[in-house]
């Protein structure tokens, strides 16, 4: 049953054997219509569709060859109704004479879009004779082996009985000596071999006891899949309430309604979540890049239906929205972007709750300088603030205040920039100290060394 893609016409679909002298000879017999002459069914069938094509010829010569019958415009369906489009015949029970016996029904039903646009439903009723029979089955012991684990394989080998082992061989070899290999003795060795094992994997992986249902406890029902939510079951109701009330009341109305929510409930049923959302150069939820460099936020999701809509938060600010499947939106971050959370956020109608990914920024910038003089002390500090935090210090560099180079000091974080030495004068410590640091991040104009300086007027000579 179903769509042969084949117009036949009225056509006969068997071989019509004209008795003569040399039937009974050839030993031929009309099954086909035989079983139509026991059955009162027309030899010849109806059918709205008085065209033909290819595919219909090739069909009937299936039919012919095979012994096979079409029931379209046989039983039931007396008119050969349009299965497609309210056009065509293109959909079809075919049977053998045997299977057509069983038949009691056969019909074609309106158009249903939950199952085709274009397709009417073919509806086959089957006589069947059902023989209850009471099969007593001994109740199986609940006591359950679990499962293989491959790092107890050693355990499971030393745990075989090698005594056992010994005996099923001696049994073995005795089958074969005294030529007694029969259907009794090959299933002796066969449950002899299973209780070794069986035994061997009980010692290794051990046991658990599977709990008994209740016999008074109805049968589970049947879970729905996944995608099968509340959406599509209240449409469902909704639809088949309609339908039964189409049965009772066939109104112009009434018919209007169910074709509508017939519509709605496929649209419920179309629906599909999206799913695995995934963001991309992405390493333990951390994205790394640059100050001042361009940077992707690349977010991906398997696509559903409806198309679903892709969106970047920094934060609570929405950075951008695209999709349907993948966004990737381009930034150019700084240093206070440095650990900022952004997160993918999937919508879809499809989804009770959106889906969402997060991610921390790694930005690395080239660090800022600041100089601190240490009270009571002739020493300057140099603070570096950059990511990563691992410096380079180089030598500090003392200049006069019209910007002359005096000397260069130690490649340190703290230096003393006055130390106290009767021959060094006061005066001779004033002027511009330059600190010059790195930690492997270049800036906008391509230095890697970045550098910050102080002004120092120390009183008296």
């Amino acid at each position: 049953m179903g769509d042969f893609n084949s117009r036949t016409s009225r056509d006969p679909d068997f071989i019509d054997l004209e008795y003569d002298e040399f039937s009974g000879m050839l030993d031929i017999e009309n099954t086909c219509i035989n079983t139509l002459h026991n059955l009162c069914l027309p030899i010849q069938r109806k059918s709205m569709d008085v065209k033909k094509n290819n595919f219909g010829n090739y069909l009937l010569d299936f039919c012919k060859y095979n012994n096979m019958l079409i029931v379209n415009g046989r039983i039931g369906d007396n008119s050969g109704h349009f299965t497609c489009k309210n056009a065509s015949v293109v959909d079809y029970n075919i049977c053998s004479p045997c299977f057509l016996k069983l038949i009691e029904n056969f019909s074609v039903l309106e158009t249903n879009t939950l199952f085709s646009d274009i397709h009417n439903p073919l509806s086959l009723t089957v006589k069947a004779e059902v023989v209850e029979n009471k099969v007593v089955v001994d109740e199986p012991s609940h006591e359950k082996i679990k499962d293989w684990e491959s790092t107890k394989t050693a355990d499971f080998i030393d745990n075989i009985d090698g005594e056992k082992v010994n005996e099923i061989l001696t049994q073995l070899v005795n089958m074969v000596d005294n030529a007694t290999i029969n259907e009794t003795t090959i299933n002796t060795a066969v449950e002899s071999i299973s209780n070794l094992l069986t035994d061997a994997a009980k010692s290794t992986f051990g046991t658990y006891t599977q709990q008994k249902l209740n016999p008074n406890l109805q049968k589970y029902k049947k879970a729905s899949k996944p995608w099968f939510d509340d959406d599509c079951k209240e449409a469902r109701k909704t639809y088949k309430s309609s339908k039964r009330k189409l049965r009772r009341n066939r109104s112009q109305l009434q018919e209007a309604e169910t074709k509508s929510l017939e519509k709605k409930y496929k649209r419920t049923m179309d629906k599909m979540a999206p799913w695995n959302i995934t963001i991309k150069n992405v390493h333990t939820g951390v994205l790394q890049g640059k100050e001042n460099q361009p940077l992707v936020l690349n977010c991906s999701v398997n696509s559903g239906i409806p198309k679903e809509s892709i969106m970047w938060y920094k934060g609570s600010s929405l950075l951008g929205k695209g999709g349907p499947g993948n966004y990737a939106l381009d930034i150019v971050p700084n240093r206070s972007d440095h650990e900022a959370i952004c997160t993918c956020i999937v919508n879809s109608s499809a989804l009770r709750i959106p889906l969402n990914q997060s991610i921390k920024l790694d930005i690395k910038y080239p660090p800022t300088i600041n100089i601190d003089r240490i009270r009571g002390e002739n020493s300057l500090r140099c603070n570096a603030n950059g990511n990563p935090n691992s410096y380079t210090f180089y030598s500090w560099i003392h200049q006069s205040e019209l910007g002359e180079t005096i000397r260069e000091i130690n490649h340190t974080e703290v230096i003393s920039f006055c130390p106290k030495d009767p021959t060094i004068r006061r005066y001779q410590c004033n002027g511009i100290y330059i600190c010059r640091v790195e930690n492997g991040v270049k800036d906008v104009s391509g230095n890697r060394t970045q550098s910050g300086k102080v002004l120092v007027r120390q009183k008296g000579q």
